[in-house]
């Protein structure tokens, strides 16, 4: 065996993609370049080995809307409206080195070494103005209740790099047990702008004054992730086994997840600003800031010495997000090709983004608290979620030519706001996030997977056989997969102009799911809930609603994908392979959760399915 080995690859690739969106009469389209680069080098030696990885890639994505030609503003919270229109660029690249050392010294096996990441990154994004109603009779009067205006930024370059070292160590302490132990330690460098354009703001919720663009939220140092696990095997003829571990791992925030909102083209001209019914009507444009706007409208409002405030903005206290993670399972042999395993799994995320409306106009004055700010983002970590699970699997290993697996997993998942690292569902209620605490928009009570691969008996037979018999005969195989889930959660919500979207009222108890919306299409009742009084000069809702947040469920899925495949050897060394996939193979219909804006004439019915059949055909030569 050679003392080294090298690996290179490189993969290149100009991507595009039309989704057509007939409802909306607004197709859109992606446009992509991809350059990706990787070199693998594996050095041996008796009791250790080293493996030094280099990687370079780039993605940059163009996501253009039909609509954002028109150049027309788009309604928000009305039954009708026309659609809006978007032009998100988003590209960057990344270089990484990662180096590791391994050796092995009696009972124990030590590995440890680091990485070197470095992030690049820009977007320029455009978006036609929103502009909202509270209802038709104000839109007859043209007096909205808020205007969303992004004006998108000049090119721009962010950079960040990430560095983290480790240290593991595999103890053999008998024949039945294996204990894993190991520390990481990691720090993220908070992003920097090349031409100094990042502009954050101190105080309580970024009400302060800007602070320095070089250091827009303080570094934490503190992001070191304890593990440990073991594995037991119980009995002579060790059988069954008892695995269990608990571990800590923090991750960077995302680019695009805060901190690309805090760029922006000069001081006093932000990303994207958010007005109020009372800026809209405050007559020092005219009727410029009222339908039909337009972005340069709009400009000469925020960008100008004494302008209003605005601007996304960053808690400065941002510490890294991080997840504790711990299991407790427990595997059985079963004959010579079953293996069950069944256990608990969970974990708890921290530190997870909150995106909150600082200085909502009041719900009753509509008047903002702040005259001199706008309304604006503001983000922070105070998202926490709870994922608790019980995972049950049972699979057979090939053997007489068929391969079979079945996997159940209950779970729940609890969240506050999104339980994700990029933007958040705003809370209603600014200084009372639990009032949210719910349903997180993934989580699945059950899901139900089985699959198997079966080589045809009577076409196996000919693998004996000799030329052109065994090759265009032999070699099929059928494979399927069963997935069947219930549904996700939902919010109905009503539109809240200045503060984004509100939860509605439930009218009445019991379920609001109807029960033959199979036939009718519709899957709510209309009459179970009931709209929050709207205040009559502020436009927006007096109050939250009960409503609880992704209160109600959606329908399930139930699908099976089929696939036909033929191996043929063509030379030793080399494979043919011809494959046939249909996905959702019976066409069983699934559909998309209903319409949830309570004002929408088809609230409550369902407009959309997910994951109608799909044929693909593949031909793979390998050698």
């Amino acid at each position: 065996m050679p003392d080294t080995v090298a690996n290179f690859r490189y993969t290149r690739g100009r991507p595009f993609r039309l989704n057509p969106r007939f409802a909306e009469v607004n197709n859109r389209t992606f446009n992509g370049l991809t350059e990706a680069g990787s070199m693998t080098i594996t050095h041996f030696r008796a009791g250790w080995s080293s493996e030094s990885r280099i990687g370079y890639n780039l993605n940059d994505v163009l996501r253009l809307d039909g609509a954002f030609s028109t150049g027309a503003a788009c309604i928000r919270g009305l039954p009708f409206g026309n659609t809006c229109g978007e032009s998100l660029f988003k590209g960057g690249s990344t270089k990484s080195f990662e180096q590791i050392i391994a050796t092995s010294r009696g009972k124990h096996s030590i590995k440890f070494g680091g990485n070197f990441l470095q992030r690049v990154t820009g977007r320029d994004n455009v978006e036609l103005p929103e502009v909202s109603y509270a209802n038709t009779e104000d839109f007859f009067n043209n007096l909205p209740n808020s205007l969303q205006v992004t004006f998108g930024i000049d090119e721009f370059q962010m950079r960040s790099v990430d560095l983290g070292f480790f240290v593991q160590d595999d103890i053999k302490v008998s024949r039945n047990l294996v204990v894993n132990i190991g520390l990481r330690w990691d720090y993220f460098a908070v992003p920097t702008e090349r031409d100094g354009r990042m502009f954050n703001r101190d105080g309580p919720f970024g009400l302060g004054n800007f602070i320095d663009p070089e250091s827009v939220y303080d570094g934490d140092f503190n992001n070191f992730s304890p593990r440990i696990g073991f594995a037991y095997s119980l009995g002579e003829n060790q059988k069954t086994v008892l695995r269990g571990g608990f571990g800590a791992f923090h991750n960077p925030h995302p680019l695009f997840g805060g901190p690309v909102e805090l760029v922006r083209n000069s001081l006093t001209q932000p990303n994207r600003v958010r007005l109020s019914q009372a800026d809209v009507l405050s007559g020092e444009f005219g009727d410029s800031l009222r339908y039909p706007v337009t972005n340069a409208a709009v400009l000469p409002f925020v960008d100008k010495p004494g302008g209003v405030v605005s601007g996304t903005t960053i808690n400065t206290n941002f510490p890294s997000p991080y997840s504790l993670q711990w299991n407790l399972q427990i595997q059985r042999q079963l004959g010579d090709t079953w293996v069950f395993e069944t256990g608990f799994v969970g974990n708890r995320g921290l530190k997870l983004n909150v995106v909150r409306d600082v200085n909502q106009p009041d719900r009753i004055t509509g008047v903002r608290p702040f005259s001199d700010f706008g309304t604006f983002r503001y983000y922070d970590t105070s998202d926490a979620s709870t994922y608790a699970s019980w995972q049950t699997t049972a699979r057979k290993r090939m053997s007489n030519g068929l391969a079979v697996g079945f996997n159940h997993t209950w779970a729940k998942v609890i969240s506050y706001s999104d339980s994700n690292l990029l933007l958040s569902a705003v809370p209603q209620d600014f200084f009372n996030i639990r009032a949210d605490r719910g349903p997180a928009p993934f989580d699945i009570t059950h899901r139900f997977i089985a699959d198997f691969t079966y080589e045809l008996p009577f076409l196996r037979a000919v693998d004996s056989a000799n030329g052109l018999a065994k090759r265009v005969l032999g070699g099929w195989a059928v494979s399927g997969i069963l997935t069947a889930e219930t549904g996700s959660p939902f919010t109905v919500f009503q539109n809240n102009g200045g503060l984004g979207q509100a939860r509605v009222d439930l009218a009445r108890a019991g379920n609001p799911v109807l029960d033959n919306y199979r036939d009718t299409l519709v899957y709510l009742s209309r009459d179970s809930f009931s709209q929050v009084p709207i205040g009559a000069d502020s436009r927006v809702v007096l109050r939250p609603g009960n409503l609880g947040r992704n209160a109600i469920r959606g329908p399930g899925l139930n699908t099976i994908d089929l696939s036909l495949a033929k191996n043929t050897m063509v030379t030793e060394g080399s494979n043919l392979q011809f494959r046939v996939d249909m996905l959702n193979a019976f066409n069983h219909t699934n559909y998309q959760n209903p319409v949830t804006a309570i004002t929408n004439s088809n609230f409550g019915r369902i407009t959309g399915t997910r994951g109608a059949r799909v044929v693909q055909l593949y031909l793979r030569f390998t050698f």
